[in-house]
Order: structure tokens, then C-alpha cells, then sequence
């Protein structure tokens, strides 16, 4: 007697629960979460690399895809970090070079914004931070705050120089005795600001701690290279200016800015003998900063374009795993055809979801193009492409689909979703207080989007059957 008289006998899968799809065929996928302080960009070169030698070794007609990374995002994040702070140095540089006119000058500031990031990465590596978008982000903000104490003591010895007739030397000792005291206050304040922001406490200290170490180490840095290192240079570089200029644009900026000056101090003294006008227009300013402050959308952490999104689908309670598979190909077959233009695949893990596992819930996690391929066209972005979907199924029998683009910091806040939700239930809350007309049943609500759509470029599917993945 074999089992094979008795019974049908086949591997199968443990539990029928669950399932895997990409871009609608079957599959098989895994996550990889990273550890606390790991790095993403290196993480995610390793599973590439590992899944490379692996590649080999699969059956035939099956091959792995990446269906969700995060490590693009967060590439073009420092990427575009690092372009900031390079216009950030160039703009210092042409500000200077306008107001100081001199290259000699322009230098001493110019050396304290190597010195200073060299000296505030070297405190973030003690602490044991890292270079990340918050960190670098830090950087920049005090890029022109960091070169402001040398240019006051640079500014400062060429007035000394010009107006008293004093040398570089004696104009240096002379002027570090008027602003030594000032820096040091314009530090003390500057870090009253953002020294706070290190203590408080729950998630936004996770949030701000790095910012604001990197921030407070910048600007005090600054102070010590405005004391220690810029009146030495001043002292060696700076020369006496001649009296007369010969370039002639730097002639018509320099009397510009005399009248500008002039001018600026008659409107000063004018306000000091009206001081209750100036004291009506700082209340106008403070109540329409606080009129415009509460028409701003708030939000925990300002939401990301990081080139993916998240779709939840939750069926009602009794829903079987073919109902919730039948959900999910329908929005696959919208995201991979009405959508083609700017998605680039989907991955979907039915039986799972954020808001807990069962046979009526699932999970689709949609990749986007390349950036590159989209940001000429604002109805391709990852919130055009989630409030289509949204108006698309609002109002979807089986149950509920929500397309959500993933939280501004992993494991931090709720996945955001689409902007035109709260102009959807308006729309929908609207239509189902309006009277329906005399003598008709009441009309199922529309799925006409109160905010924009454009179409978008239907990618043509093979009518053929693909290779299992």
C-alpha cells in the first residue's frame, strides 16, 4: 500500500494565508531592516552584491527583482546636500568679494569654512554621529553664519585702516579690543537658540539632537577661528586701500551703497519720532505672521518624495484570500497601466499589512521611476500618482485601499497620505448631504477629483504569458 493509492501527495506551501506578486506574477520576497545606526547606503550594496552571486545558482525562469529601496532616496539627499553647500560657499565668496572688494580680504573668511566643517565632522565623530541628511542638512544652515565672525573682524581692521590711517598690526590689536566682547555675545545668543533643542524630550530629541550638536559646534568653532585664527591673518594679509578705486563698477557700488546707507539712517531716525506707528506696524506684522501661520498644513515631520509608496488594503472582516487577491490585481492592473508612466513596478504581500495580518488584508509597495525620469512633470510625482489612486478607489466596494507615501524618517510618524483626502471627504461628505431629485434613488457617489489630474501614458501589457519569476 503506497500513500499515493490513498491520497494526493505534493509540496505546497505551510500556510495559504499568505502570497507574494510581482507585477502580478508570483513570488517570493523578503525584507531587510536595518539595525540601529546602521548605514543604508552600504546595507543596500551589500544585498545587491549578495543577491548578485546568488543570481546563478536559481532555477531556470526564475530571477530577483528589487521592488523597495530606500537607499536612492537617501543618495539624492546628500547628493543634493552637497550641491547646496557648494552654491552656499560660492554665494559667500561673490558677497564678499562685492562688499570687501578685496581679494586679500575675501580669504580669511573664505579658510574658516574648511576649517570649521573639518572641526564640527571631527566633534560628530566623537559623539559617534554620522553623516546623514540631518547632520549634513545642519551643515549648511550655518554656512553663512560661520564666516560672519570673521567678516566682522575683517571688516572692522579695514575701517580702523581707512578712517584712523592705522597699519594692519595696529588695526588688528586695536579692533579685536571693540569685538571680542560682541562675538562672544552673538555666539552666547546663537546658541540659546539651538542648544535647547538637545534636551527635549521623546521623539523630537531624536529628531533635533543632531541638528542642533551640529549646529552649536559650527558656530562656536566660528567664534574660536574669529579670535584665534583671523587676527593673525589680518594682521599678515590685509593692506592699506588706495584712495581712489579705478574699476569703475566697484566706484558706482560703493556710492549706491553710501546713498542706500544715508538713506537707511534718515528712515531710522524718522521712525524714532513716530514710535507709535512703528509700534501699530509690528502688531500688523505679528498678526498677519499669525494669520498665515495657522493656514499652513502642520505635520509631525514634513513629508518626503523618496520615489516609493505603500498601499494598504484592509477587506471587511470575513473577506477569503481570493477576494483580497482579487482587490489587489485590480490595483496592480491601474498602478502597472493607467499609472505605467510613473511607476516602475509593484510588489504585493497578501495576509500582511501595517495595521495587522489576515486573510482579508494586504500590502503593495509600488516603486517609482527614476527621479530623473520624472521631475519635469508634476503629475508623475509620488503625490500626484497617490491622489489619482486615491480618487480612483474612494469608493471601492470590498473595502478599503490606501496609497501612502512612506514616513520623512524610517519607524518615526505615519506613512503620509495623499493630499487630496481631506478634498475628498468634503466632496463625498457634500454629495451625500445634497437631496437627491424628486422621484430618483440617490446616486453613488462620483469619483471626479476635486483637485487636479492629468492623464498619464498607458504601458502596453503582453497579452502573452511571462515566465514565472
Amino acid at each position: 500500500m503506497r500513500l499515493a493509492d490513498v491520497a494526493s501527495v505534493e509540496i505546497g506551501q505551510e500556510a495559504y494565508g499568505g502570497d507574494s506578486r510581482f507585477d502580478g506574477l508570483n513570488a517570493a520576497g523578503f525584507g531587510v531592516n536595518l539595525e540601529t545606526g546602521a548605514n543604508a547606503v552600504d546595507t543596500a550594496n551589500a544585498v545587491k552584491a549578495t543577491m548578485a552571486q546568488l543570481a546563478p545558482s536559481l532555477p531556470e525562469g526564475i530571477e530577483f527583482r528589487i521592488a523597495y529601496d530606500t537607499s536612492p532616496f537617501v543618495k539624492l539627499s546628500i547628493e543634493q546636500v552637497y550641491h547646496t553647500l557648494i552654491e552656499a560657499v560660492v554665494l559667500v565668496f561673490l558677497v564678499l568679494t562685492i562688499f570687501l572688494q578685496s581679494w586679500r580680504a575675501t580669504l580669511v573668511p573664505l579658510i574658516a569654512v574648511p576649517v570649521v566643517l573639518l572641526g564640527t565632522f571631527g566633534v560628530l565623530y566623537a559623539t559617534g554621529y554620522s553623516i546623514n541628511t540631518l547632520t549634513m542638512f545642519a551643515m549648511v544652515l550655518p554656512i553663512g553664519l560661520l564666516v560672519d565672525d570673521a567678516i566682522v573682524v575683517v571688516e572692522n581692521v579695514e575701517r580702523l585702516m581707512e578712517d584712523e590711517g592705522l597699519s594692519a598690526r595696529e588695526a588688528t590689536r586695536k579692533s579685536m579690543g571693540q569685538i571680542t566682547t560682541a562675538l562672544l555675545g552673538i555666539n552666547v545668543v546663537l546658541a540659546a537658540v539651538f542648544l535647547p533643542m538637545a534636551f527635549f524630550g521623546g521623539s523630537t530629541r531624536v529628531i533635533y539632537r543632531q541638528f542642533s550638536l551640529t549646529m552649536v559646534t559650527a558656530m562656536t568653532l566660528s567664534l574660536v577661528f574669529a579670535i584665534v585664527l583671523s587676527p593673525p591673518m589680518s594682521a599678515r594679509l590685509l593692506r592699506p586701500r588706495p584712495g581712489h578705486i579705478r574699476f569703475a563698477p566697484a566706484r558706482w557700488f560703493n556710492s549706491g551703497m553710501d546713498r542706500f546707507t544715508h538713506g537707511y539712517d534718515a528712515g531710522v531716525r524718522g521712525t524714532m519720532r513716530a514710535p507709535l506707528l512703528v509700534l501699530a506696524t509690528l502688531f500688523v506684522v505679528l498678526g498677519g505672521a499669525r494669520w498665515v501661520y495657522q493656514r499652513i498644513d502642520s505635520s509631525f515631520i514634513p513629508t518626503e518624495h523618496q520615489g516609493v509608496l505603500m498601499t494598504q488594503v484592509s477587506l471587511s472582516e470575513g473577506a477569503t484570500t481570493q477576494q483580497t487577491l482579487a482587490t489587489v490585481k485590480e490595483v496592480e492592473d491601474y498602478l502597472l497601466n493607467e499609472e505605467g508612466a510613473a511607476v516602475e513596478s509593484t510588489f504585493a504581500s497578501l495576509g500582511f499589512s501595517f495595521g495587522g495580518s489576515g486573510q482579508n488584508s494586504a500590502m503593495i509597495f509600488v516603486k517609482l521611476r527614476d527621479f530623473g525620469e520624472r521631475q519635469d512633470d508634476p503629475a508623475l510625482s509620488a503625490s500626484s500618482v497617490a491622489g489619482r489612486a486615491k480618487m480612483r478607489f474612494a469608493t471601492h466596494r470590498a473595502g478599503r485601499v490606501m496609497f501612502m507615501q512612506p514616513p520623512a524618517i524610517p519607524g518615526m510618524g505615519t506613512p503620509a497620505a495623499s493630499p487630496c483626502t481631506s478634498s475628498i471627504r468634503r466632496a463625498m461628505a457634500a454629495q451625500r448631504s445634497r437631496p437627491p431629485p424628486s422621484g430618483s434613488s440617490p446616486a453613488a457617489p462620483t469619483r471626479t477629483a476635486p483637485c487636479a489630474s492629468t492623464s498619464t501614458t498607458r504601458r502596453p501589457r503582453a497579452s502573452a504569458s511571462r515566465s514565472r519569476r
